[in-house]
C-alpha cells in the first residue's frame, strides 16, 4: 500500500501531542473531584416523604393545571407566529406579461395596490388579503372600464409570481392573470 503524497506523519504527531496535552490538563484540573469520588462512601437512600396534607395536594394540583395552561398558551402563540410567518411578502413592484405595472403595499395579511398601464398612466387600484399563499382582492379600474371587480390567485412558493383569475362584476367578463416581480 502506498502512502499518500506529502509528508503527513508530522501532522499526525502534532495532533496526538495536542490531544494528550488536553486530556492531561483536564485530568489535573479535576484531580480533586476524582480523588474525592474515590474515597466517599455511597450516598444513603432517602426515605420516602410523607403524604402532603390535603390543602398542599390541592395547591400542587392547581399549580400543575396552571403550568399546563401556560404551556398550552405558549404553544398556541408559537403556532400563530409560525402561521403568520407563512404569509408571503408581496410588497413591491410587479409586472404583467402585457406590460402593466403594479405597486403593492402590504401590512400583515392585508395588501393594497395601484395599477399602471404600459405607458405609465394610472388605470386602477384595489385591496385585499392573503390567506397563506392565497391572494384575494377587490379592485376598480376606471381606466380599463371596470367599475367593480374581484381577483383571486396563488402566490408561487418562491414568492416571485402570482397567478389566478379576475371577474368583472359590473360587466360579467372574466380573465386569467399572472404578474411577476
Amino acid at each position: 500500500m502506498e502512502s499518500p503524497p506529502g509528508n503527513w506523519r508530522p501532522q499526525i504527531m502534532v495532533a496526538l501531542i495536542g490531544l494528550i496535552g488536553v486530556l492531561g490538563a483536564s485530568l489535573l484540573s479535576n484531580w480533586d473531584k476524582i480523588t474525592r469520588a474515590a474515597v466517599q462512601p455511597p450516598a444513603a437512600t432517602p426515605e420516602p416523604a410523607a403524604a402532603p396534607p390535603a390543602d398542599a395536594a390541592k395547591g400542587l394540583a392547581d399549580a400543575q393545571r396552571n403550568s399546563y395552561g401556560a404551556a398550552a398558551g405558549a404553544l398556541e402563540d408559537v403556532a400563530q407566529r409560525i402561521s403568520a410567518g407563512s404569509i408571503p411578502d408581496i410588497s413591491g413592484n410587479w409586472r404583467s406579461p402585457d406590460g402593466y405595472a403594479f405597486q403593492v403595499e402590504q401590512n400583515g395579511r392585508a395588501y393594497s395596490f395601484q395599477q399602471y398601464a404600459p405607458n405609465g398612466a394610472w388605470v386602477g387600484s384595489g385591496s385585499g388579503a392573503l390567506t397563506e399563499r392565497k391572494a384575494k382582492h377587490d379592485f376598480r379600474a376606471p381606466g380599463m372600464n371596470v367599475a367593480n371587480g374581484q381577483c383571486s390567485g396563488d402566490v408561487a412558493a418562491d414568492g416571485q409570481s402570482i397567478s389566478g383569475s379576475c371577474f368583472d362584476r359590473s360587466g360579467g367578463s372574466s380573465w386569467g392573470f399572472r404578474i411577476d416581480r
